[in-house]
């Protein structure tokens, strides 16, 4: 696995960005019902689907798959935990005190860790699988 070419391609890029714009549109749907903390099982969905994504983009090594997807949830925990606090700042003037509350623990970054890098290894395995019956259709 050769860590240059892992960070040369968009595939990080894409997923930060696919993490942080979802995350808004749903802070956004959310804080209209009153719902502040949007880091909850639905943050997972979304780390476990930006996964299986980065794991289809960095499908050459199963390795490649677990390191992106999880660079890739890492970096998107730490982007939306920043966006967070700087939303509640700006809405609230004790913003930094009730960040604590907002923000999420280091315990839910490593959950969403783990879990971006199973879907890594699911994406893997569904594009080899249709890369597979592609060539099993063209030899018949």
């Amino acid at each position: 696995m050769d860590l240059n070419e892992l960070f040369e391609s968009k595939t990080i890029p894409i997923g930060v960005s696919i993490i942080v714009i979802a995350y808004l549109i749903g802070y956004q749907l959310f804080i209209a019902s009153t719902i502040i903390r949007f880091l909850t099982p639905t943050a997972g969905l979304l780390f476990f689907f930006t996964g299986i994504l980065v794991g289809m983009m960095k499908h050459d090594e199963i390795e490649q798959s677990i390191v992106a997807a999880g660079i890739t949830s890492a970096s998107g925990s730490i982007a939306i935990t920043l966006i967070t606090y700087i939303i509640v700042s700006m809405n609230d003037t004790y913003g930094y005190s009730q960040f604590l509350n907002i923000g999420p623990s280091v315990m839910d970054l490593l959950i969403f860790i783990v879990v971006g890098a199973i879907g890594g290894v699911i994406g893997y395995y569904i594009i080899r699988e249709i890369f597979s019956q592609k060539t099993r259709e063209h030899h018949f």
